[in-house]
C-alpha cells in the first residue's frame, strides 16, 4: 500500500492477529512495528514510521569460538524504551573466524547478545547504530570449578551463573558429588552479581549474592567456587479442601524481597525450600483459580526446619477496563500486584477488543493495586478500593523516562530493605516494575544500580522501604526516599542511597 501525499496510510479489513508494519520508499526503509488487531478493533501507530537508508552491523567475536569449539549464536534486538517494546530482528550463528554481519539494519538503537546453545547468554552489549558500524566482542574466559554442598552432603543439580534471569546467564550442572568444572566469561573484580542453586533433592531454590570467585594460586585465569548451603529450609503440605494439591506453585520470598524463588508440589501435596539463611520469609500457594493466604515465618540461627501448611482458598473475578482518553485499548496487559509484595506479579491479563479485562483475586481482598502495560505506551499504575466490583485504568501515551539510581553494596543484600517505586498509590520493588515493563534497561555504575523505565507522567517516589507483617497483614515502611515529577518526552533522574 502507498502513503498519500502527507505520509499517511491505512489497511481496511485486517483479520484478528499479530502484524508487522514496515514502510519503505526505493532504498529506504523504516523500522518494523509489531501490530495486534483483537477483534473487530482497530490499532493506530502512536509513533511515525521514520525512513532511513540501512545500514550495516559487523560483530567481529574474540575468541572465535565457543569453550567447546563451535561458533557463537548472536542475536540483534530492536529497543524502544519509550513505545515498550523489544523486538528481534534478527538470530544466526556467526562463523568459524568469529564473525557475524547483519545487513538492511534501519538506524536505531539495538541488543546484540553473544550466546552459547539455546539457554546459555554470554554478553549483551546495547549500541546505537546510525552509520555502517564495526563491533568487536571481547570474551576473556576464565576455567571455573568447584563443589556445591548442603550441610556438607553433595548436591546434583545446576548453577546459574548471573541468575537463570539475567542478561548474562550460564547454566553449569553438577555431578552426583556435587562437582563441576567449566569455563565461563571473565567478570569484574571475579564476583558473580548472581548465582543461583537449584537442585530437586534436596529441594533447593536459593539465589547466592555478590559471589565471589578464588583464584588458585600461581594459575592464571583458574578460578575456584564452594558453595556449601546450611541444613535450614521450610517445609509443609498444600491442601485443596480435604484433599492434597498436586502441581500446586508455592512461592518464598525473602523480606528483603531480593528474589522471589518458586517450587511445585509433588503428588501429596508436599513441597521444600532447603538450604535458607536466617531471616524472614514469606510463603505462598497458588493453583489455577485458588491461592493461599500469605505466610510469614522468621527462622533463627537454631532454627533448621519450619512446617507451613498452606489451604488454598478461592478466588473472585475483578473487572475491570483499560482506556486512552476515553477510548478503550485492547491487546494491553494487566498485572496485579500482590498486597504481601512479597510474590510476583501475576501472569498478565489482557484486555478484549472493548478494553475490559478479568483478573483473578483472592475472594476476601479490598483494594487491588495494578500496573498496565501496551504497545506505545509507557507503564500505568492504579491502586483501587474494591467497593465497586468494576474499575477503570487510564493510560497515556505520552510518557516519561524513569531513571532510577540505587546504591547496591554489599548492605543492599542485608535483610530488611528493598528499592521501590511509588505512583498513584501503587508500591512496586525497581526490580519488578522493570520486569513488567519487558524493555527497562539495567545497568551498574560503579556501586549503583541503574534502572531505566518508560512511564506515564506524574509525580513518582524512589524509596528503600520495609515489609511489615503483623496478624496475618503486610504493610510497607519506607525509609529514605526522594520524589519528583515525569514529565512526557523527557527523563527524571530520582537517586536514593539507603541509610546506614
Amino acid at each position: 500500500m502507498k502513503a498519500n501525499d502527507r505520509g499517511a496510510f491505512q489497511f481496511d479489513g485486517v483479520a484478528t492477529g499479530k502484524y508487522d508494519v514496515r514502510a519503505t520508499a526505493g532504498p529506504l526503509m523504516s523500522q518494523a512495528v509489531d501490530v495486534s488487531i483483537v477483534g473487530t478493533s482497530e490499532a493506530e501507530l502512536r509513533a511515525p514510521l521514520v525512513l532511513a537508508l540501512p545500514k550495516r552491523l559487523h560483530v567481529t567475536i574474540s575468541p572465535a569460538l565457543d569453550p567447546a569449539g563451535k561458533p557463537w549464536s548472536v542475536e540483534l534486538a530492536a529497543i524502544d524504551t519509550v513505545a515498550n517494546y523489544r523486538r528481534t530482528v534478527r538470530t544466526s550463528d556467526a562463523d568459524f573466524s568469529g564473525t557475524w554481519t547483519a545487513d538492511g539494519i534501519v538506524p536505531g538503537s539495538y541488543w546484540v547478545r553473544v550466546r552459547r546453545g539455546p539457554q546459555a547468554s554470554w554478553y549483551l552489549k546495547e549500541l546505537d547504530v546510525m552509520e555502517d558500524a564495526d563491533v568487536t566482542i571481547d570474551i576473556a574466559q576464565a576455567r571455573v570449578s568447584g563443589r556445591v554442598t548442603r550441610a556438607g552432603k553433595s548436591v546434583r543439580g545446576v548453577l546459574w551463573f548471573g541468575g537463570d534471569r539475567s542478561a548474562v546467564s550460564i547454566p553449569v550442572r553438577t555431578e552426583t558429588d556435587g562437582t563441576f568444572a567449566t569455563v565461563l566469561p571473565n567478570v569484574e573484580h571475579d564476583t558473580w552479581a548472581e548465582v543461583d542453586v537449584v537442585a530437586d533433592d534436596p529441594p533447593l531454590r536459593r539465589a547466592l549474592f555478590n559471589v565471589r570467585l578464588a583464584r588458585k594460586p600461581d594459575v592464571t585465569d583458574e578460578y575456584e567456587l564452594n558453595v556449601d548451603l546450611p541444613n535450614r529450609g521450610i517445609f509443609g503440605q498444600v491442601s485443596d479442601g480435604t484433599a492434597p494439591a498436586k502441581d500446586a506453585t508455592v512461592y518464598l520470598a525473602s523480606d528483603d524481597l531480593q528474589r522471589l524463588v518458586d517450587v511445585q508440589t509433588r503428588a501429596d501435596g508436599g513441597y521444600g525450600f532447603d538450604g535458607l539463611e536466617p531471616g524472614g520469609y514469606t510463603v505462598r500457594g497458588v493453583a489455577r483459580d485458588r491461592q493461599s493466604k500469605s505466610v510469614h515465618v522468621n527462622l533463627s540461627e537454631g532454627n533448621q526446619v519450619e512446617t507451613v501448611d498452606l489451604a488454598l482458598e478461592g478466588l473472585g473475578d475483578l473487572r475491570g477496563r483499560v482506556v486512552s482518553a476515553g477510548r478503550p485499548i485492547g491487546g494491553a496487559r494487566v498485572w496485579v500486584i500482590p498486597a504481601d509484595r512479597g510474590a510476583a506479579a501475576a501472569a498478565p491479563t489482557e484486555t478484549s477488543v472493548d478494553g475490559t479485562f478479568t483478573i483473578t483475586i483472592p475472594a476476601g481482598a479490598r483494594h487491588v493495586a495494578l500496573v498496565a502495560a501496551a504497545p506505545g505506551f509507557g507503564l500505568s499504575f492504579g491502586d483501587f478500593g474494591l467497593a465497586a466490583n468494576d474499575i477503570e485504568l487510564p493510560i497515556t501515551p505520552d510518557a516519561a523516562i524513569l531513571e532510577l539510581n540505587t546504591t547496591d553494596t554489599q548492605e543492599q543484600f542485608d535483610r530488611g530493605l528493598l528499592p521501590v517505586l511509588i505512583h498513584r498509590g501503587t508500591f512496586v520493588p525497581v526490580a519488578l516494575a522493570a520486569g513488567v515493563s519487558g524493555t527497562a534497561q539495567t545497568a551498574d555504575v560503579g556501586k549503583v544500580r541503574r534502572t531505566t523505565v518508560a512511564v506515564e507522567p506524574g509525580e513518582y517516589a524512589l524509596c528503600y522501604a520495609r515489609q511489615i507483617n503483623a496478624g496475618g497483614e503486610t504493610s510497607i515502611q519506607t525509609e529514605p526516599c526522594v520524589t519528583g515529577t515525569a514529565l512526557a518526552g523527557t527523563v527524571l533522574n530520582l537517586e536514593v542511597a539507603k541509610k546506614r
